[in-house]
């Protein structure tokens, strides 16, 4: 198992124990969005040559409205000098209460916006492959397609487009 991983399964854990698996997604959640607007503050989180003791600090008064589980979990990285993990730490607690949840997110890539009655069949196909799955679809444009449909999920692709055909195609002439 990754490092990253692990320190997920931890917060999960944790997270499970005291009944706040959602409070904690949420303030990841809005942790990743911060980061993302703010790249000076992760650019100190992440240097070896900022004192871990000033960046707990900041921690504490930046984040002071977040639930103190979540604080301390932060603070963790910051003294084993891990904060550099905290995008894939992230990614993996979403996917650990996905998971616990049972949910089951797919991107479906298409040439146009789906109507609701296509994103239904599709959910249902779907809903019938991964059986005990809430299926939530993610639909994503892309005019390159020209027609048919990408499906991507648990890292996995399904490519059903004419783009893909025609490649297929030309690579056999």
């Amino acid at each position: 198992m990754m490092v990253e991983q692990e320190y997920a399964k931890a917060l999960f854990e944790l997270a499970c124990e005291n009944k706040k698996e959602d409070k904690i997604d949420s303030n990841l959640n809005d942790l990743k969005s911060i980061l993302e607007m703010e790249l000076e503050f992760k650019k100190i989180m992440i240097s070896k040559s900022v004192n871990r003791d000033i960046k707990k600090q900041m921690i504490n008064n930046v984040f002071k409205n977040f639930d103190d589980l979540f604080l301390n979990f932060l603070c963790v990285l910051v003294d084993n000098n891990r904060f550099e993990l905290i995008d894939s730490i992230i990614a993996a607690y979403n996917k650990l209460l996905n998971d616990s949840k049972s949910i089951l997110y797919v991107d479906v890539k298409t040439a146009k916006d789906l109507t609701d009655e296509e994103e239904k069949k599709i959910k249902m196909v779907l809903e019938n492959k991964y059986k005990s799955k809430t299926i939530i679809i993610n639909n994503i444009v892309d005019q390159n397609l020209i027609g048919g449909i990408i499906f991507s999920c648990k890292g996995k692709s399904f490519d059903i487009s004419l783009k893909h055909q025609l490649d297929v195609l030309k690579s056999r002439l």
